[in-house]
């Protein structure tokens, strides 16, 4: 009896620590978000139901969208025009009519002056800011540094030109799928998830 109530004690709490061990495991390590919890092992019973832990929401609330609703609309529209003087050492040129039409050739290392263009993700488009860029390539075949904080982002339906000669350069564009974005925006829709 005393040996039957043991083994029971036992698998009730090696069940806990399976259970215990797979809600953890349960976590995602990119969102913080919980997902369902794991199964019960079969041998635990049939009468016990595994309990569901309610998923985390994914997005901005309502209140949030309405709080950064100016600045977003802001920012969107920056986006959508690219004018830029570069400072710096570098040479190279840049032609674009979308991302499966363009030319790129060419490295610098520069301070950027004036409007970013298309951002690519929720930041801050500061007027001056430092830039890194190394490429070449025509169309989809490229091999350029990736995006990052000291990379410019080019939009995929952008058309544009740019080009760098010694210490000074430029770079010029315009997205329309920024407008569309800007436009939808109004409506608390962010079409190129860059809005904070």
């Amino acid at each position: 009896m005393v040996h039957r109530a043991g083994s029971r004690l036992v698998a009730a709490l090696g069940a806990v620590a399976l259970g215990l061990t797979a809600g953890c495991a349960s976590v995602s390590s990119t969102s913080g978000a919980l997902a369902t919890a794991a199964p019960r092992p079969a041998w635990f019973g049939d009468d016990e139901q595994a309990v569901e832990q309610p998923a985390v929401p994914e997005g901005h609330s309502i209140g949030h969208r309405l709080a950064f609703w100016i600045p977003n609309r802001i920012f969107d529209v920056f986006d959508i025009v690219r004018a830029r003087v570069l400072l710096g050492p570098g040479i190279g040129f840049t032609v674009r009519a979308t991302e499966a039409v363009d030319v790129v050739l060419g490295a610098h290392t520069a301070l950027m002056v004036g409007i970013w263009g298309p951002r690519g993700e929720p930041r801050i488009p500061w007027p001056i800011f430092p830039e890194i860029f190394a490429g070449a390539g025509i169309s989809v075949a490229e091999a350029t540094t990736e995006d990052g904080l000291f990379t410019p982002h080019y939009g995929t339906v952008e058309f544009g030109a740019g080009a760098m000669v010694g210490l000074v350069g430029f770079d010029v564009g315009v997205d329309p799928l920024e407008i569309v974005d800007f436009v939808v925006g109004i409506f608390t829709f962010d079409l190129m998830d860059d809005d904070f």
